[in-house]
């Protein structure tokens, strides 16, 4: 189970959440717990993840920063430009540290003995701080950057969900069966940018966001019309669809999504 998936179910166990607003309402408070599970998993001090929006990083998801560093923790791009190269970590350690220590609040600051930085894509930077009393972090850095990009990948798709549900729209939940992973690719140039679309082991899940209810059928017919210059006639009647059902919560949706 992932990180996400765990703090949503355990939070909709503790009890019924009715109408839209207290579902986004919970969804929002739920935000930072998997920067906090992450924490702890690898006895972190502390984790940032610096989000960029426009031309700026900001300190947008976190764990153990104090409100000034969260609050200023505000760097350009030109700042991190030369420095991070995509797919490898750097660690900022004596000197090269004064640069970077310019993030962090007097009392963040203290202590620290290095910090590891990684830039995981040109919008999302993961920031490592190490202090003297945590020197063995860096064996588990490889591990705590899967867990980051799955906490990134479930982020984006919950921010989907949300948005789609808050504007009143229909969540179609489809099936389709996809052994042999050729129609991933293809079924996604297909589907509207609020729309959701998840591979597996032996399927495609497809979360279908629609002012009112689709025709499955007529929607299958158009999906074999849109692939048929792709899969010849004799391997379009293997694809299958499967209708699972018509929801409208968060969690609901997100069961499906996470379920094997």
């Amino acid at each position: 189970m992932g990180l996400l998936s765990y703090v949503m179910q355990k939070y909709y166990s503790e009890g019924q959440i009715d109408g839209l607003l207290n579902k986004a309402e919970l969804y929002l408070k739920t935000n930072f717990s998997p920067m906090d599970l992450i924490k702890k998993k690898y006895f972190l001090d502390k984790i940032g993840l610096f989000v960029k929006n426009n031309s700026k990083f900001f300190l947008e998801f976190e764990s153990g920063f104090d409100n000034e560093t969260k609050s200023t923790s505000i760097s350009t791009s030109d700042f991190w430009n030369g420095t991070l190269q995509k797919n490898s970590w750097i660690c900022f350690e004596n000197d090269e540290l004064v640069s970077v220590l310019q993030l962090l609040s007097n009392k963040d600051k203290n202590d620290i003995k290095k910090i590891y930085v990684k830039k995981l894509s040109d919008k999302y930077i993961l920031f490592l701080p190490v202090y003297n009393n945590n020197e063995n972090i860096s064996k588990n850095l490889n591990e705590i950057e899967k867990d980051i990009i799955y906490f990134i990948k479930n982020e984006i798709i919950d921010e989907k969900i949300i948005h789609s549900l808050m504007s009143n729209k229909i969540a179609t939940l489809l099936l389709i069966s996809d052994k042999e992973k050729k129609l991933f690719n293809d079924i996604k140039q297909t589907v509207n940018n609020s729309d959701i679309i998840v591979q597996d082991e032996n399927n495609i899940k497809l979360v279908l966001f629609t002012e009112d209810e689709i025709d499955i059928e007529l929607y299958k017919y158009q999906l074999l019309i849109t692939l048929k210059n792709i899969y010849p006639e004799s391997k379009q009647s293997d694809i299958e669809i499967k209708f699972v059902g018509i929801c409208s919560t968060l969690n609901d949706i997100k069961n499906f999504i996470c379920k094997d």
